[in-house]
């Protein structure tokens, strides 16, 4: 289990040509901070409110994945 949390799978038809996804360009300055902050802590809320009834494990995993990124977001780093 620890594998499948550590190695989120991450949709390829969300990365761009460069490599970059949505929120690595909300990161760099798409939107203003405060937006890109409040679109991960909503997607964090979101798959953990949802998990049982909908997603199960699979949302964990996701809530996971958009707080790893919150706290780098927060820690102003890039350890991906």
């Amino acid at each position: 289990m620890t594998d499948k949390i550590n190695n989120y799978n991450h949709p390829q038809r969300y990365t761009g040509e460069d490599g970059k996804d949505l929120i690595d360009r909300f990161e760099e300055g798409l939107i203003p901070e405060e937006q890109a902050r409040g679109f991960l802590k909503g997607n964090v809320l979101k798959y953990v409110v949802r998990y049982e009834d909908k997603g199960g494990m699979d949302d964990l995993i996701k809530a996971n994945e958009y707080l790893r990124r919150l706290i780098e977001f927060e820690d102003g780093g890039d350890d991906r």
